[in-house]
């Protein structure tokens, strides 16, 4: 088996005749140009329902069904089944039990860490003067009733962690797997950061992304960062829960500490935060390294071992179309300086 074959295996057809490389046609760059245009051109369509007239629960699953799985789930998938033996490609391959529990752990590790690192950005802001009171997050429905709070999973949780993972941990990361494992994870977690549009909190989600894209990268799973993800944001819903006032509109998806003092407030949640990071990342890496051993001697996953092996066989990536997106997502981020 030549090197191409086993980088990109033939698909073979019902007559058993025809043969179809899975090779992704489409460029990355074609997919994320559109997951940016539609992510501005669907809320502009929809306009007409007034949202700002419609109670919290109702905007939110309007936003996750129009935005997360109309505008990114939905072209992403597309590009995706391009490809005709998925679980070769596109990093979604099978993840190992043993990755599971460090996968859970650096969840909710990771909302305690970016925790600390929103609050000293807020404070440096704060200390040059910027009024933050337009960016303190959205309002929520009453999280305390069971039917909000389970759809409030599902739309913040459940719907981001498969919809952007299988984009930016997927999709992109795939395509960009021969620039090496550091620069693919901090390209995909700079778009990741960009597709927020959250100007205040920019380097944590570039933070969150860079390190969501090593997780993948070393599991050869996307299925990984999606619990992950899951977790942050079932983490987030939990302390916002905790830290919710008798009256549900002074709910945010914003978590302020204003109660204590500040640098006792982070040394708290960095104490929180290293008990479940440091024994998470000891797992994590302890465990790759069995599975490598495990994937070394298993003919069946060579053609996904290693992804910066395959030379100049790399998937186009459409420079043109990721720095047109790239501008356009900036643009959006940095508009939101003139508001500060």
């Amino acid at each position: 088996m030549t090197d191409y074959e086993q980088l990109y295996p033939m698909h073979v057809g019902d007559d058993d005749v025809e043969t179809k490389p899975v090779t992704p046609k489409k460029r990355i760059g074609i997919l994320m140009f559109l997951v940016v245009m539609l992510s501005i051109a669907i809320p502009i369509a929809f306009s007409w329902l007034f949202l700002e007239d419609l109670s919290p629960l109702t905007v939110l699953v309007l936003n996750t069904l129009l935005i997360t799985v109309g505008a990114i789930l939905i072209p992403t998938l597309i590009h995706i089944f391009k490809g005709r033996r998925i679980i070769d490609t596109y990093n979604m391959g099978r993840l190992p039990w043993n990755q599971v529990i460090p996968c859970v752990l650096f969840g909710i590790g990771l909302c305690f860490a970016a925790l600390i690192l929103s609050n000293i950005l807020m404070g440096i802001y704060e200390h040059f003067g910027a009024d933050l009171s337009a960016f303190s997050g959205s309002e929520l429905p009453d999280l305390r009733d069971p039917v909000n709070f389970i759809v409030t999973v599902i739309c913040i949780c459940v719907a981001p962690a498969v919809c952007e993972e299988l984009l930016c941990r997927s999709a992109i990361l795939y395509s960009l797997r021969t620039k090496g494992m550091y620069s693919a994870a901090l390209w995909s977690g700079l778009y990741f950061a960009l597709l927020h549009t959250n100007f205040v909190n920019l380097p944590m989600y570039i933070a969150l992304g860079f390190i969501f894209g090593i997780i993948a990268y070393k599991t050869r799973s996307v299925f990984s960062t999606m619990i992950v993800h899951f977790f942050y944001n079932f983490m987030v819903i939990l302390l916002q829960l905790l830290a919710s006032d008798a009256t549900p509109s002074a709910q945010s998806s914003s978590i302020g500490i204003t109660t204590v003092d500040f640098w006792v407030s982070l040394s708290f949640l960095a104490t929180v935060a290293a008990a479940f990071l440091v024994p998470a990342t000891i797992m994590f890496i302890k465990n790759c390294r069995k599975n490598d051993i495990a994937y070394s001697g298993n003919d069946a996953v060579t053609v996904y071992d290693e992804y910066n092996s395959v030379g100049d066989m790399s998937v186009p990536t459409g420079k043109g179309f990721i720095v047109a997106s790239m501008i356009i997502l900036m643009v959006l981020t940095g508009s939101t300086v003139l508001s500060l």
